[in-house]
């Protein structure tokens, strides 16, 4: 314990350093050590701190904090540093035991003095509590020797009840607009049931690195203070739970209906492994989607294939905690709780045309079966915590492919004359064997919104700048040819146009390229 505690410079006026000449002259001090029940008689242990077994009491130990002529208005405190950073997130409380006596030989009484405990990142961000501390006298009880020793109901009686601190009452300091809450400038605070919890900085109980004991003096004070049992308490540990159920149906392939819903509580792990980690939001997902098939209006032998799909997905999540924040979202006002909620809402269309099966008719298969469409259209609705979307968006693709084997488009007759005219075994290929033209439309408009919170306005949602209506054609052609037997060509050529930037060829508006890509 002991080496893990570091004496704090004593400061004054909320953080500034007492001068060494100042400390000098009034021989003030604080130390940082160690007692425990079996070295140190004095010495009584919390309540239910000491296991009895076989007739002996296990080792107890607490943190001391020694005090010499600590002037009013003078804090002195033993810090403890870690060297990763601690999430107290998964928790619902903090901790402990503590005790304060004054010195062996002091013979009058002291008003309470004021305890201080800091939890945070840094010396600049970081949660304070304050609590008058009610100081002993050393001779509170006695021994069987008639030797002094510390009382132990007064680690936990009702002048000094033990430590128990909601660590919501700690990000409750983030709701500026409550009228309890004060600003003082450099810090802000409020009161509730005898505590006085202040706020410097910005923490968070997600990044803990630090934790500081100790006193502000109301008054010159020497004594001795005692911290026992410092833990986290009432973890967050409800089972988790999911659920799933999906129905789906058809009819003669021509109609197909698919329902599914998804939930996911808090704390519900996919896995079976034990993490440290905790899952702090809830889930649920609703999908429908349906389809016919409009080729069953055609002949089977035509092998035509034209599925219309409609979808509607919805989902919903929401966090135990303020999004970027250790606020609980229990804590916030009815407005912020609806808006601290990931919802999306999405409609979708789809239409898809092509042929499977090969037509007697060449034009037909050069025209149809050679032919791909695609078209969808679709409005989504999305928000987060700080953001908002509305967006509508279509395309339409047009896909034409037209392939054939080497030996389609071999010239025997010429080949026959070039390798006996060469002595070779080569081939000579006067067509390309692969011909693909891909043209994609696609058009969106956005509608996105921002959640400003600045320090001179009112939290708002604002339109955001990226809104700007997006209509564009891209084209994808290539092109495969074997010149020889060990000699290919192969071209493919890609362009981006911006149709919102017109440029028109014979009163048809062709739009302003923007990328082209050859090789």
């Amino acid at each position: 314990v002991g080496n893990k505690w570091i004496e704090e410079p004593i400061t004054k006026d909320f953080s500034s350093l007492v001068s060494e000449i100042e400390l000098d002259n009034n021989d003030e001090i604080v130390s940082v050590g160690i007692v425990d029940n079996q070295k140190n008689p004095h010495y009584i242990p919390a309540p239910g701190t000491v296991i009895e077994k076989t007739g002996e009491s296990s080792l107890e130990q607490s943190l001391v904090l020694t005090y010499k002529n600590l002037q009013a208005g003078h804090r002195g405190y033993a810090t403890q540093e870690f060297t990763d950073k601690y999430s107290l997130l998964g928790y619902e409380r903090i901790r402990f035991w503590v005790y304060a006596e004054e010195t062996e030989d002091y013979l009058g009484d002291y008003d309470p003095q004021t305890l201080v405990i800091r939890i945070g990142a840094n010396e600049t961000n970081y949660y304070e509590i304050r609590k008058p501390l009610v100081i002993r006298d050393y001779n509170a009880d006695i021994d069987n020797d008639m030797n002094p020793i510390m009382k132990s109901k007064y680690w936990n009686d009702e002048d000094n009840p033990q430590i128990d601190i909601k660590l919501s009452d700690l990000t409750f300091l983030k709701n500026e607009l409550d009228e309890t809450i004060i600003d003082m400038g450099n810090y802000s605070y409020y009161l509730k049931n005898g505590y006085e919890f202040r706020r410097i900085g910005n923490p968070t109980l997600s990044n803990i690195k630090e934790i500081s004991l100790g006193l502000e003096a109301t008054e010159l004070f020497n004594g001795t203070v005692y911290f026992d049992d410092i833990r986290v308490a009432n973890p967050f540990e409800e089972p988790g739970y999911a659920g799933y159920v999906d129905l789906s149906t058809s009819l003669a392939d021509f109609i197909g209906f698919n329902a599914s819903m998804e939930v996911k509580s808090e704390n519900f792990n996919t896995s079976t492994e034990r993490k440290k980690s905790y899952s702090y939001d809830s889930e649920n997902n609703f999908n429908l989607s349906g389809n016919i098939g409009l080729h069953k209006f055609f002949p089977n032998q035509w092998g035509l294939s034209m599925p219309v799909v409609i979808t509607r997905n919805q989902s919903l999540k929401l966090s135990r905690f303020k999004a970027n924040s250790d606020i609980l979202r229990e804590n916030l006002s009815k407005e912020d709780k609806e808006r601290e909620q990931t919802k999306s809402l999405s409609y979708r269309g789809s239409f898809n045309f092509s042929q499977n099966q090969k037509p007697n008719s060449k034009i037909m298969e050069y025209l149809v079966k050679n032919t791909k469409l695609e078209g969808n259209i679709q409005k989504r609705f999305s928000s987060t915590p700080t953001s908002a979307d509305s967006t509508l968006s279509y395309s339409a693709k047009h896909i034409y492919t037209m392939s054939y084997g080497k030996d389609d488009v071999e010239l025997k007759v010429w080949n026959s004359f070039w390798n006996k005219l060469f002595n070779t075994n080569h081939k000579l290929y006067f067509f390309p064997t692969s011909i693909s033209n891909t043209i994609n439309y696609n058009v969106e408009y956005p509608e996105r919104w921002t959640w400003r919170t600045t320090a001179d306005t009112i939290p708002h949602w604002e339109l955001s700048t990226n809104n700007d209506t997006i209509k564009t054609v891209t084209t994808n052609s290539n092109i495969s040819f074997p010149v020889t037997s060990n000699l290919d060509f192969n071209y493919s050529l890609n362009t981006t146009r911006d149709m919102l930037k017109e440029n028109y060829y014979k009163d048809f508006n062709i739009g302003t390229e923007k990328t082209r890509t050859q090789k």
